[in-house]
């Protein structure tokens, strides 16, 4: 039960985060193509802009593990990595979805559940779950 609340808690918290970087991501790309900037590259930057708030916000409210807290660089790079994957994951459901003739709201709100719930999971377990405890080391 004391699981399930933290990964509940989490999960709550980490969506929080996803809104935030969100709304940073579309700042930055609106502002960008206001001033001028190709609306490509000005999603890219405000999709890199928003993957770095989210990154942010995630070592410091959200999880409270980090395997990889030596190496930075690191750790950022697998969670863009993490957010590649994710990002792929979403523009196959809304192709599949397309195909088998769904709506494209209905195929991307299914894309975007999806892939939100997997990179979830897919970065607690690789990159923010505490350390197993290993059986038959004592202390002493």
């Amino acid at each position: 039960m004391i699981a399930t609340r933290a990964v509940l808690r989490e999960g709550l918290a980490y969506g929080v985060a996803s809104a935030l970087s969100l709304g940073v991501d579309l700042g930055v790309l609106f502002a960008l193509v206001r001033v001028g900037v190709p609306a490509a590259p000005a999603s890219a930057i405000g999709y890199a802009a928003g993957l770095v708030i989210h990154y942010l916000l995630a070592i410091r409210l959200v999880f409270a593990h980090r395997r990889f807290r030596s190496t930075v660089g690191f750790e950022l790079g697998l969670y863009a990595a993490t957010g590649v994957a994710g990002l792929l994951m979403t523009v196959a459901i809304v192709a599949a979805g397309q195909r088998l003739g769904f709506s494209l709201a209905f195929a991307k709100g299914v894309a975007v559940l999806a892939s939100f719930v997997v990179v979830y999971l897919v970065r607690r377990a690789l990159m923010f779950s505490a350390p197993r405890k290993r059986p038959g080391r004592g202390d002493g």
